[in-house]
């Protein structure tokens, strides 16, 4: 697991189908962990290279990787 502060960037899995183009706009950005949801099954971060970029909702663990 990752720690809170983390600077990650979304897997490349993320922009390909079935999950694209959802997370479209997240790609090429870096974010930070600043929350754990739900037993650590959801990750809550924020983009920290562009912070007019707002993440629709949580994340999974296996959606994301260091940056």
């Amino acid at each position: 697991m990752k720690k809170l502060g983390s600077n990650v960037i979304f897997a490349k899995k993320v922009y390909e189908p079935p999950y694209a183009p959802y997370y479209d706009a997240y790609k090429g950005q870096v974010f930070q962990i600043i929350a754990y949801h739900d037993n650590y099954t959801h990750v809550e971060v924020e983009c920290i290279s562009d912070p007019s970029i707002k993440v629709a909702g949580y994340v999974h663990p296996n959606e994301i990787i260091n940056a």
